[in-house]
């Protein structure tokens, strides 16, 4: 919950939670932040909250309110914030205001002729559920090593980042096997040596100094593609000197699988037991064996993905260059819009995939104006205008495979809340949440560049988000401007610098 620390003087380190009811500050008795200095009047300020935004008010004092050094009437407060009230300091903060809870899940609409028998629950603790099965050991072990095997493909299929991947397969594994260390190595693009990606060692065993690595194990691994059980031997020179991950000493039992992807070997997971560990046997290397060869596709699989989503993003800002060649209204408006997008969408919690589809869905918005201009407000905003648009920015973006994503956003972004929007009249959830976002970002933007009609005055962006929350109700999704607001709040927004493509 948002509050107010006290940093200096008597009270210093007292906390006050902002809620519903204004919080003044000042030397009366009466006040809920009394600060007994001379320089401070009896009602010197305020605290108050409108919707997800706290401002602080001053109430006329004698001597002034001040935010960071800055004498203010009223402002906007964002996390970190200093008030300096009299000589005392106080601290704005709103450390959980980053994330705004989930939106709540749809309901599923079961077809006339179904009923109760029809429909499965998905749990997504399956596999603790299945801990409190009773079997016979045999079945029981071969249930764990289900287990395993299913919480290894969740993992995988949860994946977005090859490094946050690899640390999570060599805690599984090590957890798995009771081993005292996983170690997982990859091959670097067009090089012959492997890398030490990942490692992990139980917190029991954190303190036995830094592992031992059978390095024959590897090579041979690297060598026949295969996966080996071998009971240890003395260590060999490291494939890297620069890095620590050789030592002396023999492991008890080790396993070495090799991660395969496209007929090639990338990279070995390995595992190993010392002295007072486990000594591991066949089933233990089929694990092994099943893991790699999974976590080698799952990484063969995001790289590719990163290749593609890097070359699609210098489409799109080349694209997005050609926009600003073409018409310099929106010099910088794509890439602004993109961030905001952005800051929402971390603010509304969503995944970083979803996120960044937002952000390219933003740099094209208005890539139909390379063709037709941007004309005067009047003669862009009609619903024929919107309809041209999205048809020329439909033949434009089929042109490029993999953006198909962005035209139900491009589309919709005109709609309103209420469905008195263009150009289909879509109303509340039937809009795509992006376009909602993207709407809002838009906005923002129009607000401070473009400014306000008639006298078209540009907004700070305290004035902008004022006016935002106050255009709200019926026109945007006032989710998606309370998630703005707390980006602010929290210090995310920002607007970047755009350089012009060249």
């Amino acid at each position: 919950m948002p509050r107010v620390l006290v940093k200096s003087g008597p009270n210093a380190g007292t906390v006050y939670e902002i809620g519903d009811a204004p919080l003044i500050i000042g030397r009366d008795d009466r006040a809920e932040i009394q600060i007994l200095d001379q320089g401070v009047s009896r009602r010197h300020a305020e605290v108050f909250r409108v919707g997800e935004m706290h401002f602080v008010r001053d109430l006329q004092s004698r001597n002034g309110t001040f935010v960071n050094e800055e004498r203010i009437e009223q402002e906007l407060l964002r996390d970190g914030d200093e008030l300096r009230i009299g000589s005392t300091i106080l601290l704005f903060e709103d450390k959980g205001g980053g994330v705004l809870a989930p939106y709540p899940p749809r309901r599923v609409r079961l077809a006339p002729h179904a009923d109760a028998t029809t429909t499965i629950r998905i749990d997504e603790h399956v596999a603790s559920d299945l801990d409190d099965l009773a079997e016979p050991d045999a079945a029981a072990l071969r249930a764990r090593d289900v287990r395993r095997l299913y919480r290894c493909a969740q993992i995988l299929a949860e994946a977005r980042d090859p490094q946050r991947l690899a640390e999570q397969v060599v805690e599984l594994t090590a957890t798995a096997l009771r081993a005292d260390h996983a170690c997982l190595f990859l091959r670097a693009e067009g090089s012959r040596e492997l890398e030490l990606q990942a490692t992990y060692q139980p917190p029991e065993h954190a303190g036995r100094g830094v592992p031992v690595i059978s390095a024959g194990a590897i090579r041979k691994v690297v060598a026949t593609g295969r996966a080996i059980l071998s009971s240890g031997e003395p260590s060999g020179p490291s494939p890297d000197p620069g890095k620590s991950v050789l030592g002396l000493g023999r492991p008890r039992s080790v396993i070495a699988a090799p991660l395969i992807a496209m007929e090639h070997v990338h990279g070995v997971l390995y595992v190993a037991a010392h002295e007072d560990g486990e000594h591991f046997d066949e089933p233990a290397v089929e694990f092994v064996s099943a893991v790699a060869l999974q976590t080698g596709i799952a990484l063969q699989s995001l790289w590719l993905a990163q290749k593609q989503e890097k070359a699609l993003f210098s489409t799109v800002r080349t694209l997005a260059g050609l926009l600003e060649l073409r018409d310099p209204v929106y010099t910088g408006h794509s890439a602004r819009v993109a961030s905001y997008c952005a800051a929402i969408a971390r603010a509304l919690g969503l995944a970083p995939s979803e996120s960044r589809r937002i952000q390219i869905a933003a740099l094209l918005h208005n890539v139909a104006h390379i063709v037709v201009g941007s004309g005067t407000y009047e003669e862009s905003s009609s619903a024929e205008a919107l309809r041209k648009r999205y048809e020329i920015s439909e033949k434009i973006i089929r042109r490029i495979e993999g953006l198909e994503f962005v035209l139900p956003v491009i589309r919709s972004y005109h709609e309103r809340m209420d469905g008195s929007g263009l150009p289909d009249g879509l109303s509340g959830d039937r809009i795509p949440l992006a376009a909602r976002i993207l709407a809002v970002a838009d906005r923002l933007d129009s607000l401070m560049v473009l400014g306000v009609p008639p006298e078209h005055r540009r907004l700070s962006l305290k004035e902008a988000l004022l006016k935002l929350r106050e255009e709200a109700p019926g026109r945007f999704d006032e989710r998606v401007v309370d998630a703005l607001i707390v980006a602010h709040r929290s210090g995310q927004l920002r607007k970047p610098e755009f350089r012009q493509q060249g």
